[in-house]
């Protein structure tokens, strides 16, 4: 994949101490990350479904996990997850 993709990051709702609604916190993280690699984020909110992520480039689901299996807060550096995902990235077509 070339430089300066778009990827959009599609997040659904997850409970935090039992409230459940749409929080970014745990994309901060994977959002440094592809923008290091020069892409360009953008988050959907999905207001219909829990717990779920979708990351698509190019109309194309690349990765698809929880949002609460990235890790919380920090710049991605250490989560696995994330350096999994801008690889998918990079590799898209």
């Amino acid at each position: 994949m070339p430089r300066n993709a778009e990827v959009h990051i599609w997040h659904g709702k997850y409970p935090v101490a039992g409230i459940c609604k749409n929080r970014k916190h745990r994309l901060v993280g994977l959002q440094e990350q592809l923008s290091k690699e020069g892409h360009t984020t953008y988050l959907h909110d999905l207001s219909d479904f829990y717990e779920i992520t979708e990351i698509k480039v190019n109309e194309e689901v690349v990765h698809h996990c929880k949002i609460t299996d990235f890790q919380f807060g920090g710049d991605g550096e250490l989560d696995p997850l994330c350096k999994l995902i801008v690889d998918k990235v990079n590799t898209a077509y």
